[in-house]
């Protein structure tokens, strides 16, 4: 049988899900993703406190936020060594249309 929560306890929760929310969904919050979340989850701190400490943080740049989900990128793997093209059809017919239109670049 499942313990029912008091009113006390729900409130503690409550106001323990709103805090977390208004550190995360704030401006400051928004900018600063995984400063946001530690603060929010690891610490006591009022949601108050919390964002205006993120307001001294570096805001996060969202593309090395990309690359930083992609993981490092090994471009060899690929088949892009120096000097060589992979299956990719759209560079390889880019390569030959350069090669083919370079003679006509140099009459003109």
């Amino acid at each position: 049988m499942a313990k029912s929560i008091s009113a006390a306890a729900s409130e503690i929760l409550l106001s323990e899900r709103l805090r977390v929310s208004s550190i995360l969904e704030s401006p400051e919050g928004i900018a600063r993703p995984k400063a946001a979340l530690e603060l929010a989850l690891r610490t006591s701190l009022e949601s108050q406190s919390a964002i205006d400490l993120l307001k001294s943080f570096p805001i996060d740049n969202p593309y090395l936020r990309a690359l930083d989900l992609e993981g490092p990128v090994n471009l060899s793997s690929l088949g892009a060594a120096p000097g060589g093209i992979s299956d990719d059809k759209k560079a390889k017919r880019l390569a030959e249309l350069a090669t083919n239109l370079a003679p006509m670049k140099k009459k003109s």
